[in-house]
């Protein structure tokens, strides 16, 4: 499974180039652990507000690199907390892994075009 939406990426090249491809990519694998660290750190029974905003801009970052999958997820998440629904530990974990899968493939991505 690709977690990178390359037709996205054609689409996002033909609007600012490649540069721009990298700055994001750039500032997503930048970004990322820190982001990780703090899914992983909250507490689920008392922190669901703060896991949907940060729910909310992973998906927009996400979004915004063709990274389909776990920009969903992170819809999924921001809306259960909206819906005052629970988000659980699981989700949060699948999320964590997603966003580790990613930039793994970025970092090939990265390395593949130079």
């Amino acid at each position: 499974m690709s977690y990178i939406d390359f037709g996205h990426l054609d689409q996002l090249k033909e609007i600012g180039g490649q540069e721009l491809i990298n700055e994001l990519m750039n500032i997503f694998v930048t970004e990322a652990p820190q982001l990780t660290e703090k899914f992983k750190s909250f507490n689920i029974e008392t922190q669901q507000d703060d896991i949907g905003k940060l729910a909310h801009k992973m998906k927009s970052s996400s979004a915004s690199l063709g990274l389909t999958h776990l920009s969903g997820l992170c819809y999924s998440c921001e809306q259960k907390v909206r819906d005052n629904s629970f988000v659980t530990f699981n989700e949060i974990n699948e999320i964590v892994e997603n966003i580790q899968k990613a930039v793994f493939e970025i970092s090939t991505y990265q390395t593949s075009i130079k």
